[in-house]
């Protein structure tokens, strides 16, 4: 008898959290503790995929619209990550909206549970270019990033496949100024990570809203590396993503001011970039700190996209004069950027604080079509291409 109920107690164990964390798959160390040292140490490597360590953050909590937390996304190429998806106050389940995926979705909405304090503030500036008709009604799909494996994810992918010997080996090795590895496992992701993006997030958000699932209702945005894996999913993926905004592009994808990996980028970009039809890119960069080093590079892309006949409408680069890279600043330059990824033609108001960057700091340069950054007064220090005596600090690139 004793046997009997030992064994009934083991099953009990066992297999009641084998089905806990489906349905409390982050919360459940929080709310049930006294089951933490057993039943969670047993069903852990069975039942919980790899996911950020801070993903027990709270729902953040935007001061426009509201915020659905998913963590139950499937993906059969990425591990679990939190997808944060903002409403609109103009999301009334009926009315089709535009899809907005951000990368770093941690970092969108609520400084209160950021690592630095601060925010895109994406519900503010968003919410008030829909109300006044600028913008078309747009949900935002925020995808966290993964915590040591950000390169891994948002380096794009094809440049480093076609690397060889001591190159390659060199770009996988590289290091954070803190001496952690970029790519933990010797290896690029960004593939896998498009591929959850477009086969599996995509069709998950218009299963879940009221989406328009026509083409050119697509679009990524991003900052530093996120810059750069918007920019790929933008070329690898042209008939989901009409348009993409990339801001502080880190062309370097290291932490150092060579060329060498900004290089391979631009000379896939150069050999990759989609036709011009029903395209759209807005580009930018500061000039202060880690943006200092972009400068070059950002202006070799300009010339990349006016070579392949690249309207004005089509693609806008723009130098942040006094910017740093940070969000407070990235936040100042969203406005421009959404205006122009998916403005409805209707120009904003002064006053109201949803104008164009023009004038506020950001300035193109004049005569010309597609605002290029070369000539704009923030070259490089020294002139050399390099910025070689900038010393950012250690920014979250």
């Amino acid at each position: 008898m004793m046997k009997d109920r030992l064994f009934k107690i083991m099953v009990v164990a066992v297999r009641l959290p084998l089905c806990l964390p489906l349905r409390f798959p982050l919360c459940l160390p929080l709310r049930f503790p006294l089951c933490l040292p057993l039943r969670l140490s047993l069903c852990l490597p069975l039942c919980l995929p790899p996911c950020p360590s801070v993903c027990a953050q709270d729902v953040p909590v935007p001061s426009v619209g509201r915020v659905v937390r998913h963590t139950d996304v499937p993906s059969t190429w990425v591990p679990s990550r939190p997808v944060d998806v903002w409403l609109p106050p103009t999301y009334d389940g009926k009315t089709p909206h535009d899809v907005l995926i951000m990368h770093d979705g941690q970092m969108l909405f609520d400084a209160s549970g950021t690592w630095n304090g601060t925010e895109w503030r994406v519900d503010e500036v968003l919410s008030d270019l829909i109300a006044q008709g600028h913008v078309r009604p747009t949900l935002v799909v925020g995808v966290w990033n993964r915590p040591g494996f950000r390169h891994v994810e948002y380096t794009p992918q094809k440049p480093i496949d076609n690397l060889e010997g001591p190159v390659r080996t060199g770009v996988l090795s590289m290091r954070r100024p803190d001496g952690e590895p970029l790519f933990p496992d010797g290896m690029v992701e960004s593939d896998a990570y498009l591929k959850f993006l477009v086969t599996e997030l995509l069709p998950f958000v218009r299963s879940h809203y009221v989406t328009d699932k026509e083409a050119g209702h697509n679009y990524l945005t991003g900052s530093s590396m996120g810059g750069l894996i918007s920019l790929y999913g933008w070329m690898e993926y042209p008939e989901i993503f009409e348009g993409a905004a990339c801001l502080s592009t880190h062309w370097p994808v290291g932490f150092d001011a060579k060329t060498t990996q900004a290089q391979l980028l631009l000379e896939y970009l150069r050999k990759s970039v989609p036709e011009p039809a029903r395209r759209r890119l807005y580009m930018d960069t500061g000039d202060q700190e880690l943006d200092a080093w972009y400068l070059p590079s950002q202006s070799q892309a300009d010339s990349i996209f006016m070579d392949a006949g690249y309207s004005p409408k089509q693609y806008r680069s723009r130098v942040a004069a006094g910017h740093r890279h940070n969000e407070v600043d990235w936040a100042k330059r969203l406005p421009e950027a959404f205006l122009f990824l998916m403005g409805t033609g209707v120009e904003p108001v002064k006053g109201t604080g949803v104008e164009p960057v023009k004038g506020t700091g950001v300035e193109p340069v004049k005569g010309t079509g597609v605002e290029p950054v070369k000539g704009t007064g923030v070259e490089p220090v020294n002139g050399k291409g390099e910025g070689n005596s900038v010393k950012p600090a250690k920014p979250k690139n």
